[in-house]
């Protein structure tokens, strides 16, 4: 069953808690679902997005290279 993104429980913590039904239901028909390995990025720096990303399971770490390659 493709989960929904109105019946998710990552709604109540939230920007999308601000959604509407139908607005969530419009989210949800065009969103893709992806499987992320841990240690495998999510984007890189300077990487052109075209959306937001929610996780639904998992954590996840924001850090940014220093210049001698080093996780800032």
């Amino acid at each position: 069953m493709k989960n929904r993104c109105e019946n998710c429980i990552v709604r109540q913590f939230n920007s999308l808690r601000a959604m509407s039904k139908e607005e969530l239901k419009r989210v949800s028909d065009s969103k893709i679902t992806k499987t992320i390995k841990k240690g495998q990025a999510i984007f890189e720096e300077g990487e052109k997005l075209n959306g937001v990303f929610c996780v639904r399971d998992g954590v996840s770490k924001l850090s940014k290279l220093s210049a001698n390659g080093k996780d800032q």
